[in-house]
């Protein structure tokens, strides 16, 4: 087992135990100035690692600007040094970690590699940073090409003593395609499917999701993040709950046996979607999205969505219908909101 880090000392691949000090230093540098500047010219990428965009704006506002973050070698790791103007120089405003701090649990032969990725990563940070703040929402509607097949009652959940007595607005049908007068298609995932590789996103400080299961699960559909926990409940009656994953991280059964019994949990690895069913009730099915970025929404009953607070860059984005398939939008997310609308088609009869 390695040994603790001293303190004053970050583990490498632990960004949350340096992010903040790179962060600190920005104060004074990256102010609102300059985020009216980048906010009014906005870049149409961030690159993470060179800053040559966030110079621009820097300079074109107080005059003048200079970045640095400056790793050198040492013998225990990677010191992160202050960098500095030439004396004879007017000083400049420069990013880079504080002096006297070594990355530690590192061998010696990445070290050659890790002065060239501190520079890189310690870039990527500040690009994560400012970006959140001048990011943009994607908004849009999914709407249903065709005729979709009729919807089935679901005569078993009727004659269920249970839930049959519960039913008081008429015959309850399967959800297969839920479709609004002017064809909008609801509980269609829309999510970023490319352009996030190698990004880390915290999952969103939200209530925590609650599934009710029972007679008839709601949310039909959702959409969470990996590790973010949510809370499945049977609201009405006893449930074997059963994720039908292949997926070992994702998989489980477990038992509800009372009405009210909860269950907090998460999936590991991200899957779209998540089977769910209840063993108790055969028709009782939900269905979950998995993903491991944040960027992703479901479609209400008008077939709307919104995904909010998205860097800019340029994705892929994803409409995906369990019945209907899916279709794919190359998109540049720049200085304005971006409105993308989906069409998908009700398949060929088999």
């Amino acid at each position: 087992m390695r040994a603790k880090c001293q303190d004053g000392v970050f583990v490498w691949n632990d960004y949350g135990s340096w992010r903040g000090v790179i962060l600190r230093l920005l104060d004074g540098l990256i102010d609102e100035t300059v985020f009216a500047e980048l906010k009014t010219n906005r870049p149409s990428s961030f690159a993470g690692d060179d800053l040559g965009w966030l110079d621009k704006a820097v300079e074109k506002v107080k005059g003048s600007s200079q970045h640095e973050i400056c790793g050198r070698s040492g013998k225990r790791g990677i010191n992160v040094a202050r960098c500095s103007a030439p004396k004879t120089v007017k000083p400049k405003p420069c990013f880079c970690a504080p002096s006297r701090h070594t990355f530690c649990h590192i061998s010696s032969s990445t070290r050659n590699i890790m002065k060239i990725n501190a520079t890189i990563l310690s870039a990527a940070i500040v690009t994560a940073s400012i970006s959140a703040d001048i990011a943009s929402d994607i908004s849009g509607k999914v709407t249903l090409a065709g005729t979709p097949p009729a919807e089935i009652v679901i005569k078993p959940l009727m004659d269920d003593p249970n839930c049959g007595r519960l039913l008081t607005n008429g015959p309850v049908t399967t959800r297969n395609y839920l479709v609004s007068p002017d064809n909008g298609l609801a509980n269609t995932f829309v999510y970023v499917k490319a352009g996030l590789e190698g990004k880390k996103f915290e999952i969103p400080n939200v209530p925590e999701p609650v599934l009710n299961f029972g007679c008839l699960p709601e949310p039909y559909v959702l959409g969470v993040m990996v590790n973010q926990k949510i809370r499945i409940r049977t609201a009405d009656a006893p449930d074997n709950l059963h994720s039908l994953s292949s997926n070992s991280p994702n998989a489980f059964n477990y038992a509800l046996m009372s009405k009210g019994d909860s269950r907090e949990l998460s999936f590991g690895v991200p899957e779209l979607p998540v089977t769910l069913k209840c063993d108790v009730r055969n028709w009782a099915y939900s269905y979950i999205g998995v993903f491991d970025h944040p960027f992703f929404a479901v479609t209400d009953k008008d077939g709307s969505f919104q995904i909010s607070g998205v860097p800019p860059g340029k994705y892929i984005l994803e409409a995906f219908h369990r019945r209907a398939g899916k279709v794919s939008r190359e998109i540049t997310v720049g200085a304005d909101n971006q409105k993308i609308d989906f069409i998908l088609k009700v398949p060929a009869p088999r």
